[in-house]
């Protein structure tokens, strides 16, 4: 598939080829309930107090068990990971589940201009207008913006966490073939 954009910031380039072996990714975020059981079977680290008092943080704020989990390191996403047997995905992995590998679209739905009606966006993003709340909301809320291999929320709601370091140039001596970073 084609990776990178000659569009974006000057870390998505040089746009490249890349060959990647098969692989598994979910198709909906880590919600704080699923991290939730990880905490139960004291795999994983409770997150609260790790960013301080936080109104965007979901863990632990009422009614938001289906919502991504976030204001969590990479430490503790790999400890999620490795509990629930999975890893996380490289950037070329994640980018070819985002994006597709036939056609270079620039969101997961296509080339439309992101707006509500694809992802769930902060105020900022939106042009002031927001999604609603302030927040993230419930995983999958937005069908129309899937991938075209079935992720949800692939751009919007929250960052997804990668297993690459990462490197501002890395781009233009990445191997052509499954890429780690």
């Amino acid at each position: 598939f084609t990776m990178g954009s000659n569009d974006g910031q000057s870390d998505e380039q040089p746009v490249h080829t890349i060959t990647l072996s098969a692989f598994w990714i979910d198709r909906h975020e880590v919600t704080v309930d699923d991290y939730l059981s990880c905490v139960a079977d004291t795999a994983c680290v409770d997150p609260n107090g790790v960013f301080g008092t936080n109104d965007y943080c979901n863990y632990g704020a009422p009614g938001r068990g289906s919502h991504p989990v976030n204001c969590i390191d990479r430490a503790k996403a790999t400890a999620y990971c490795t509990w629930a047997s999975k890893r996380l995905p490289t950037e070329a992995e994640w980018e070819k589940a985002a994006r597709g590998a036939l056609d270079s679209r620039t969101y997961p739905w296509g080339d439309t201009e992101a707006s509500c009606d694809y992802a769930v966006m902060s105020d900022d993003l939106a042009g002031g207008t927001g999604c609603g709340a302030d927040q993230t909301d419930v995983v999958g809320l937005k069908p129309a913006g899937l991938s075209v291999y079935g992720g949800y929320d692939m751009a919007g709601n929250v960052w997804e966490w990668v297993s690459d370091w990462y490197d501002a140039t890395y781009y233009a001596t990445s191997p052509a073939t499954n890429p780690t970073g």
